[in-house]
């Protein structure tokens, strides 16, 4: 049995905390942009689009995905990371912000894009994934990733657990277009992998 098994898994706030100020852990992870970018041009082009990268961290997605047309904006809920995120990209827009809270401080149907990468593990990925299509506008792409497990290789157990058909499924007024499915490895906090689902989702029309 998973320590955190549940579709709509929460991690305990101090844990969550403690993963959100491991600085490294997103610094030191091979970036996918790219990925990203080429996700979305199935469906869009990226030129003068509108993007926001929620739990964007220190902000080096925003920074590439500028470098690859977009116009492109971040919020995280970490004060330290928006402040090393406006200091490392100047000319790219950041906001402290909470994803649940989402479409504050923005608006509803506001964003063309809108990516969440490495993030909704870490809460109630039903709500946070209704926060995310409220705030796109019709039309728009979302792309996201979804941690079917992560598996504590110090401890040898399943630490968290999604069942991502259930949840993709349970998505309204929007397409899935994109489901690909990928492992990794990360170091920090402790040693574990990732079983990542990165999803693109076009949305047809508001709730």
């Amino acid at each position: 049995m998973s320590e955190y098994s549940n579709r709509s898994a929460l991690f305990h706030v101090e844990e969550a905390r403690k993963i959100m100020n491991e600085s490294s852990h997103w610094l030191d992870r091979i970036s996918i942009a790219d990925k990203v970018s080429n996700i979305i041009r199935m469906k869009s082009k990226s030129e003068g689009i509108s993007l926001l990268d929620v739990g964007c961290a220190q902000g080096r997605e925003v920074g590439e995905l500028k470098k690859l047309g977009f116009t492109p904006y971040g919020i995280d809920i970490n004060p330290e990371f928006i402040k090393s995120a406006s200091k490392s990209y100047p000319d790219c827009k950041f906001f402290v912000g909470d994803l649940l809270d989402l479409p504050k401080p923005f608006s509803y149907s506001s964003f063309d894009i809108i990516v969440c990468l490495n993030t909704l593990f870490l809460v109630d990925v039903n709500i946070a994934l209704h926060r995310i299509i409220q705030t796109l506008k019709i039309g728009g792409i979302g792309v996201f990733t979804l941690d079917e497990e992560i598996y504590d290789l110090e401890k040898n157990r399943i630490h968290y657990s999604l069942d991502v058909g259930s949840t993709i499924s349970n998505l309204c007024n929007v397409v899935v277009f994109h489901n690909e499915s990928y492992k990794r490895t990360d170091k920090t906090p402790f040693r574990h992998t990732h079983l990542q689902h990165i999803i693109g989702i076009h949305k047809v029309e508001d709730y």
